[in-house]
């Protein structure tokens, strides 16, 4: 990451504000240097994001690692997830009926941690 390199990071933390920043245009001292480099459409195009491609992980490499999980977490805590409507969530989507895919991310998200650190869930909360 060309952004963590320490000398660049003290060279430009020590110049000032007014060339880091002219006239409160941000990215200005960067924009320039990158100039002849990165495409102008890039350079000064509007700001675009990227999706994480979760849906297609857990249809292909984290399908092994998402249902051992969940079984496991539900093996241990059986009130706590609806593993029918789990499974509904993971065909529908797997289908192209419905997009679920966030939804089945944060669940694996959750029944990992909960595996990995020995976490109980109950009514209560979290024990």
């Amino acid at each position: 990451m060309p952004f963590l390199d320490h000398d660049l990071v003290d060279y430009v933390a020590q110049l000032p504000s007014r060339c880091k920043i002219p006239f409160g245009k941000k990215k200005c001292l960067l924009k320039s240097a990158l100039r002849g480099i990165v495409p102008d459409d890039i350079l000064y195009g509007p700001k675009r994001g990227f999706s994480v491609p979760f849906g297609d992980w857990l249809q292909t490499s984290l399908k092994p690692l998402f249902f051992d999980h969940l079984s496991k977490f539900t093996q241990e805590q059986p009130e706590v997830l609806n593993t029918n409507y789990i499974h509904k969530l993971f065909e529908r989507t797997r289908n192209g009926r419905q997009n679920h895919s966030f939804m089945l991310w944060k669940i694996l998200n959750l029944v990992v941690w909960a595996n990995n650190l020995n976490i109980h869930i109950s009514k209560k909360g979290v024990e």
